[in-house]
């Protein structure tokens, strides 16, 4: 009994320890976060009109099928941006640097935007003009939606299930889908303003493996993987095994036989 108990006092000590770590790294990553917001650049993103007809017909095939095309130079775009990413210790608890794009209509005009840290203006600029020659980049102030006596309202969207999970993308899209954002905001009247705002941070590669791991577990009919490293998992793992036996146990066939649904074949070739 006092072996039993002198495990449980080591694993109450581990988890307090390990807890208090946890808060001390988000504390450190939000500071690093205030600081970043307090020395962010306001970066316009501007386009010439198209005057000649062959480039409105260019314009116009961007909003129907031949968008894609588009998108993918944007692609490039994201890809080049992506080498903001630091494999430093340091990232760990001050985070990744993070930047976003926003839409901004105010009396009556739509503005593009990348705001990012000043220690990034540089790299951002060369990649914007190296991804789009004609692009107009121009620090500019911060712009404001606020009005003394307005009314306001904000809203935020997550997905609704894991990130390994797909969402819509431009290869099942037969048109650019910021067309209806973009009309929206134009029909704002001039005493009216709103925006939108993607924030962006990047990640590590690797990311896309566990995506293809749930994929062939999927196919195979098999259970996710429940080990993690974190030792919340395992002690409630230990509790599991004390209440319920064995993980596991209990009736069914093992390993897969089954079918598939035809919308989860969808999702997995995603």
């Amino acid at each position: 009994m006092g072996t039993f108990l002198n495990i449980l006092g080591s694993i109450g000590v581990a988890l307090l320890l390990y807890v208090a770590f946890l808060l001390l790294v988000r504390f450190i990553r939000n500071a690093a976060d205030k600081d970043r917001m307090l020395n962010m650049v306001f970066l316009r993103i501007m386009v010439p009109k198209k005057e000649s007809k062959d480039d409105q017909q260019d314009e116009q095939g961007s909003r129907g099928g031949d968008f894609k095309e588009v998108i993918g130079v944007a692609s490039q775009l994201f890809e080049s941006l992506h080498s903001i990413y630091s494999g430093k210790l340091k990232t760990y608890f001050t985070g990744q640097d993070f930047f976003s794009l926003e839409y901004a209509a105010i009396e009556n005009q739509i503005s593009f935007y990348i705001v990012a840290p000043r220690d990034l203006k540089s790299l951002i600029e060369k990649q914007v003009t190296a991804t789009y020659p004609d692009a107009y980049v121009d620090e500019v102030e911060d712009y404001n939606l606020f009005q003394e006596g307005g009314k306001y309202a904000a809203a935020t969207l997550q997905l609704s299930k894991d990130y390994i999970f797909p969402i819509r993308t431009a290869e099942y899209m037969n048109s650019d889908p910021l067309n209806n954002l973009t009309n929206a905001l134009s029909k704002l009247s001039y005493d009216d303003g709103a925006a939108i705002q993607f924030v962006l941070r990047p990640t590590k590669d690797g990311w896309q493996k566990r995506g293809r791991e749930e994929a062939k577990n999927i196919f195979s009919q098999k259970k996710s993987s429940k080990f993690s490293w974190n030792p919340l998992s395992w002690i409630a793992t230990f509790f599991e095994i004390l209440i319920k036996g064995e993980i596991g146990g209990g009736g069914g066939d093992e390993g897969g036989g089954g079918r598939t649904t035809p919308m989860t074949d969808e999702e997995v070739k995603a």
